[in-house]
């Protein structure tokens, strides 16, 4: 019993080290393609490596991709739902797409709210207003997107 729970316990720390591993590589292959990488991160406070390992690819290759088009393609698009005149439902964002960026975009916001001022105020201001805590976060994940958006151009037409 006892050795089954220390082979167990160093297989999850080879499979750590494997993770870790590979999430280095990943970042330094990235970084290699997108050179604009380190200067995102240090510009826009409550991003990690592994957001803008998720984020810049979808970026990069939207060429032709408004900030707009972006947001709808991760699903923090807004949604209504109305059926002819007496059927009205909440508005939601649409949470069709790629849900691995929603959900590192959901972590980052939490932290950027903490630390990055600007969007520590817009959310305060939503609550202020009136907004529920969810509608405040996720507008914060969209601006967050819109940030990393507009600054990986603005780097990229500057070189």
């Amino acid at each position: 019993d006892e050795n089954l729970e220390k082979e167990l316990e160093e297989t999850e720390n080879k499979i750590n080290d494997i993770k870790e591993k590979i999430l280095n590589k990943a970042i330094k292959a990235i970084k290699e393609d997108i050179p604009q990488f380190d200067e995102i991160k240090k510009e826009i406070k409550g991003l990690g490596d592994y957001t803008l390992l998720v984020l810049l690819p979808i970026i990069a290759t939207s060429k032709n991709k408004t900030a707009k088009d972006i947001q709808s393609y991760i699903g923090l698009n807004p949604v209504r739902y109305e059926s002819g005149s007496s059927v009205y439902k909440r508005p939601k964002i649409s949470k069709k797409g790629n849900s691995v960026a929603r959900k590192v975009l959901y972590l980052s916001s939490m932290v950027a709210i903490r630390y990055n001022e600007i969007i520590k105020e817009k959310y305060e201001r939503l609550i202020k207003n009136g907004k529920k805590k969810r509608v405040a976060l996720t507008a914060c994940m969209a601006h967050l997107l819109r940030a990393i958006y507009y600054k990986y151009h603005q780097l990229t037409l500057a070189t």
